[in-house]
C-alpha cells in the first residue's frame, strides 16, 4: 500500500466524522453529568458511579476533541506524556510527600500502581487538554495555535497553560477532600489543603505542557478536516462549564467563597477566551 493510500486510509472522512460525533455526544453528556453534580446539594451525595463517569465522559471528550484538532498521533501522544508524568509525580508526592505535601488516597475505586489509583493519571488530560486550547485562545485567538519559533513563547503557553490547570485545582481540592477522595496528612493555610499543593500542580502540568510543546514545535499538529468555530471552542465551553458548575455548586453548599474564587480564577480567563475566540476583543 502506498504512503498516500495509507494516509487516506487513517485520515479517511467517514473515520474523522465519527471522531467528531462522538466528541458532541460526549461535550454533552458531560453537560447533564455536570448539572448533576451541580445539584447535588440538593439532590443528595453524589454516586460513586457518577465519580467514575466524569474521567470516562471528560477524557473521552477530550482526547476525540484532541484527536479532531490536533491529528490522532499528536493527540495521542499528548495524552500518553500527560498520563505518564502524572503518575511519576503522583508517584513520588504520594510515596514521599515531597511534591504535593503529605497525603494519601482514600476512596477512590480500581487498580492502583505505587499507591495511585490509575483513574488519577488518566483523568489529567481531560483537563490539560481543555487548557490547552484555552492559552491558546487567549494568545492568538485560536484553540490551535500556528506555531512559532522561540523558546519564550513556547515557555510563556506552557506556563500559562500550567496555571489554568492549577486554577481548576483550586476549586476542585476542597470537594474531592470534603468527598474523601484523598486525605492530606498536615492541615493546610487553604481551606485545610497545603499550600504546597498548588506548586506541585504547577510543576507537574508545566512538565506535561513543556514536553508536549517542544513537540508540537518541531512537528505542527494537522487538523484532521475543515471544523466548525462552534465545535472547535467545545474545550473553551467545557472550562466554562466547569467554572460555572463549580461557582453554583458551591453557593448552594454555603460556601461563597469558593464560588467567587472559581469565578475569578478559571470564570475570568475563560470569558476573555471566549470574547477573544469571537473577536469582541482585541485582548
Amino acid at each position: 500500500m502506498t504512503g498516500r493510500k495509507k494516509d487516506r486510509l487513517k485520515y479517511s472522512p467517514s473515520a474523522w466524522r465519527a471522531w467528531r460525533t462522538l466528541a458532541i455526544v460526549l461535550f454533552w453528556a458531560y453537560a447533564l453529568l455536570n448539572t448533576y453534580f451541580v445539584l447535588t446539594p440538593v439532590l443528595g451525595e453524589a454516586s460513586r458511579l457518577a465519580y467514575l463517569l466524569v474521567p470516562l465522559l471528560l477524557g473521552g471528550f477530550s482526547l476525540s476533541h484532541a484527536i479532531t484538532m490536533l491529528g490522532w498521533r499528536h493527540a495521542l501522544i499528548f495524552a500518553a506524556l500527560s498520563t505518564l508524568i502524572s503518575l511519576a509525580f503522583e508517584a513520588v508526592g504520594v510515596a514521599t510527600g515531597a511534591i504535593y505535601g503529605s497525603y494519601h488516597y482514600a476512596d477512590l475505586p480500581g487498580p492502583r500502581l505505587f499507591d495511585v489509583p490509575l483513574v488519577i493519571p488518566m483523568a489529567w488530560f481531560m483537563v490539560i487538554y481543555p487548557s490547552y486550547a484555552l492559552a491558546n485562545t487567549l494568545v492568538d485567538g485560536r484553540v490551535v495555535s500556528r506555531p512559532r519559533p522561540g523558546l519564550g513563547r513556547l515557555t510563556g503557553l506552557a506556563a500559562l497553560s500550567a496555571l489554568l490547570m492549577t486554577a481548576w485545582d483550586l476549586v476542585l481540592d476542597p470537594q474531592m477532600v470534603e468527598a474523601g477522595q484523598w486525605v492530606w496528612h498536615a492541615n493546610g493555610e487553604y481551606f485545610g489543603i497545603p499550600a504546597q499543593n498548588f506548586v506541585g500542580w504547577l510543576a507537574t502540568t508545566l512538565t506535561v505542557y513543556l514536553a508536549y510543546r517542544v513537540l508540537e514545535a518541531r512537528w505542527p499538529p494537522r487538523p484532521w478536516g475543515a471544523t466548525s468555530p462552534a465545535f472547535e471552542r467545545l474545550p473553551l465551553i467545557i472550562y466554562a462549564l466547569l467554572a460555572s458548575g463549580y461557582a453554583v455548586g458551591y453557593i448552594l453548599l454555603g460556601r461563597p467563597e469558593l464560588a467567587l474564587i472559581a469565578l475569578f480564577a478559571m470564570g475570568t480567563p475563560c470569558l476573555v477566551a471566549l470574547l477573544r475566540a469571537t473577536g469582541k476583543t482585541g485582548v
